[in-house]
């Protein structure tokens, strides 16, 4: 009798081993589950990317559709000064340096402003930069008595976007346009190719529909062509295999997190014919260029400018034809002719720059 008691309570409950056998299967399935999810997650949220950087170039191609198929550029939009003025000078008041508003904040505000976009597409579900966050303040009309005050436009009825939205966080990078908001934000997250040249990759900033020239891009870290410290402009390195710039500016660079991995960078690519290709490398295999040195064709890194294409003989950025794509603190002063490599450098910005906004004037 006192047996079939006990095997009656057995049957009832659970011993103490098989408690913790039925808690360890249990985490040994999240711990299977969760990496799969997170997997799917990261997914997700570049598939929604893909499909905002899809949405930002029908935005530039239907601002191209009516200004003969070009894409906007805030200098020639904005000629009258209404916006931001024309009167923007170098310290010893000798240079027009209108050309300086073509940065990257003003081209996307311009495509918000005239309702081609929407501020929430800019910034990347992926983005892993915690001062890069969607503008909620982004103003399409303005009142006569701010015009001319700080982050607002010279003329409130003739403005052409708003002057505040920015694409590069830190106080000393489009300070004066600054307006009711932490000075370290920034709006956008998008890379991309140079809003206008004297000549050669002017070319690219237009609605050509050439499916081999990237327009847009996830940001990128900076490279070196071996271990050390990383440039724009550096020559192929052997086997065009690229290395990471040591420190912030490459190994730690945020933009490494954009695609998941840590080693090596991937992200979203869109493409002047609109679509876009999640790639897993710096130098997709569809984006060449020709190298004058050795007189062969190598795949281009989107985010160096190779000096090896040398076109021409010729070593300055504004004459050759590799892609480039970088965020642009502030634009590119093309009237002396060619651009030196110093003036190239000094008007981009990526994560972990220092000095950004220095030598000169900044929007």
């Amino acid at each position: 009798m006192l047996s079939m008691f006990k095997s009656q309570r057995r049957v009832a409950g659970f011993t103490l081993i098989e408690l913790l056998v039925v808690i360890s299967i249990i985490a040994l399935l999240i711990g299977l589950l969760l990496p799969a999810l997170g997997r799917a997650r990261r997914n997700a949220q570049n598939l929604r990317d893909s499909a905002q950087q899809r949405q930002i170039h029908a935005g530039l191609a239907v601002w191209a559709t009516n200004n003969r198929d070009q894409y906007p550029v805030p200098s020639r939009v904005d000629r009258q000064g209404f916006t931001e003025g024309n009167l923007i000078t170098s310290p010893d008041d000798s240079d027009d340096m209108a050309w300086a508003k073509n940065r990257s904040g003003a081209m996307f505000s311009i495509l918000i402003f005239n309702d081609n976009i929407v501020p929430e597409i800019c910034v990347s579900p992926t983005e892993p930069n915690g001062q890069i966050v969607v503008n909620q303040d982004f103003r399409r009309n303005f009142l006569q008595n701010q015009e001319g005050q700080e982050g607002f436009p010279n003329r409130a009825a003739r403005a052409m976007w708003d002057p505040a939205f920015r694409s590069v966080p830190g106080a000393d990078v489009e300070g004066q346009y600054y307006r009711n908001s932490d000075e370290t934000e920034a709006h956008s997250s998008y890379a991309h190719t140079a809003m206008m040249f004297s000549n050669g990759r002017g070319g690219d900033w237009a609605n050509n529909y050439d499916a081999t020239r990237p327009i847009l891009s996830n940001r990128g870290p900076l490279f070196s062509s071996g271990a050390g410290s990383g440039s724009i402009f550096l020559d192929t390195p052997p086997g065009g295999i690229w290395d990471l710039a040591t420190g912030a500016e490459g190994e730690q660079s945020p933009t490494l997190r954009i695609a998941g991995g840590s080693r090596d960078w991937g992200g979203n690519v869109a493409y002047n014919d609109g679509h876009v290709v999640q790639e897993n490398s710096p130098s997709p295999d569809n984006v060449t260029f020709f190298d004058n040195q050795a007189q062969t064709t190598r795949r281009d890194n989107i985010f160096v400018d190779e000096l090896n294409e040398g076109a021409g003989g010729t070593q300055t950025p504004d004459r050759r034809r590799n892609v480039i794509l970088r965020v642009w603190h502030r634009g590119i002063d093309t009237s002396g002719g060619d651009v030196t490599q110093a003036a190239f450098t000094d008007d981009m910005w990526w994560d972990g720059k220092p000095g950004v906004g220095g030598g000169g004037p900044a929007f």
